[in-house]
């Protein structure tokens, strides 16, 4: 049951560094959801009966700009870096020294199962000495476990994320995992702002050059 929880404390650290690279906010200085650098670190927690569990899931850097977006950082030992270009985004992922090479349209950020629309203003927050706007939204999402066996789990997933100028300094995603009306397990992941700054053309470039190989 841990790895399971594991697992999805990883994709939840994917949906949250998509939820940096693709929410849509307001105003103030000196970075905008259009011109910013920031650095997260992202720890986990998973809570299941008498058994808990802290994780430092990796780190994360996020651009977004006017020439596109970057992403580079490492999640659960898996190093990676992004960059999108006009209608598409690259993708290299390395485990062990294996590295693997995508490319999608940018739409396939639309795909995450918590959507930025879903998320409500519901009041100020604070974050690296900003203040700014905490979004908060829940969804529920049902799945079968194995294909072959016909149990059926159901998660719900809650976010809450204080924006800054459009740009996420703080996100908490908490998922609850149930089956038969009893909790299986509790996921919690934090993926914090330790540094926010206008975007850098010239890390854009190079990460740009690097992911279309």
């Amino acid at each position: 049951m841990a790895r399971v929880a594991v697992v999805a404390l990883v994709a939840a650290a994917s949906v949250a560094a998509l939820i940096g690279l693709a929410f849509i906010g307001g105003f103030v200085a000196p970075f905008g959801k259009g011109n910013y650098e920031a650095n997260y670190t992202i720890r986990g927690v998973i809570i299941s009966g008498g058994y808990r569990q802290e994780i430092v899931v990796g780190w994360i850097v996020v651009g977004n700009g006017p020439s596109g977006n970057y992403s580079y950082g490492e999640i659960m030992g898996a190093r990676f870096k992004v960059a999108s270009e006009k209608d598409t985004l690259y993708i290299v992922s390395c485990t062990f020294g294996a590295c693997t090479r995508m490319t999608h349209n940018p739409s396939w950020l639309l795909l995450i199962p918590v959507k930025q629309d879903a998320l409500k203003p519901s009041g100020p927050c604070q974050a690296l000495g900003y203040v700014g706007t905490l979004y908060t939204g829940a969804t529920r999402q049902s799945a079968e476990l194995i294909g072959s066996i016909p149990l059926q789990a159901a998660g719900d997933v809650t976010v809450a994320t204080c924006v800054v100028n459009g740009v996420p300094l703080t996100i908490r995603i908490t998922t609850t995992a149930t089956m038969s009306g009893q909790t299986l397990y509790q996921s919690i992941l934090d993926m914090n702002a330790t540094k926010v700054g206008p975007f850098n053309g010239d890390t854009y470039r190079k990460i740009l050059a690097e992911v279309k190989g």
